[in-house]
């Protein structure tokens, strides 16, 4: 199906192909965008999201195998710091990733700082958000554009869940 630039609308169609087949999965899904495949060092942005889960399953997979993993946190400013620590520590904990380097980045620009810390990474993995991150990334969203412009891997997953047709077309 590839990795950029469906439109919806065409055919008459409300959502592109990918909208319409990541907006109600029956399993998980992971779309990678590969720039030379090699998990030997990963970075895995999250905020918690919905399907962050599934992004740790495979980091945790990964971790196991040798692969060097870093998981990334954003937050606002250094006031902040803390409570991002407390936030990533908690969440490597509860997926079992104690083993992977933690950062917390105060640069308030969640784009900015996952392109920065994936310069020195051969993949980035990031987890989907309720509103369905492929989606959005088909539609060119702002926030996700740093994935089409770092140099390595990219592997975006997305865990099921159901949405109605109001929720498809609207993203809420």
């Amino acid at each position: 199906m590839g990795w950029g630039g469906n439109t919806p609308m065409t055919a008459g169609r409300v959502e592109s192909p990918l909208d319409e087949l990541t907006g109600n999965l029956p399993c998980d899904f992971l779309v990678m965008n590969d720039r030379g495949f090699d998990p030997s060092s990963v970075l895995v942005p999250t905020a918690g999201g919905y399907s962050s889960d599934l992004s740790a399953e495979v980091a945790s997979i990964l971790l196991e195998q040798g692969s060097d993993v870093s998981l990334l946190h954003a937050v606002d400013d250094e006031s902040k710091r803390e409570a991002g620590e407390a936030f990533l520590g908690e969440w490597a904990d509860e997926r079992g990733l104690d083993d992977a380097n933690r950062i917390v980045d105060t640069s308030d620009d969640v784009e900015d700082s996952i392109a920065r810390h994936a310069a020195d990474r051969s993949m980035v993995m990031m987890g989907a958000t309720r509103e369905g991150l492929l989606s959005r990334l088909v539609r060119g969203s702002l926030a996700f554009e740093v994935l089409n412009d770092v140099d390595c891997t990219v592997l975006l997953a997305e865990r099921p869940q159901q949405r109605s047709l109001v929720e498809r077309i609207f993203g809420r």
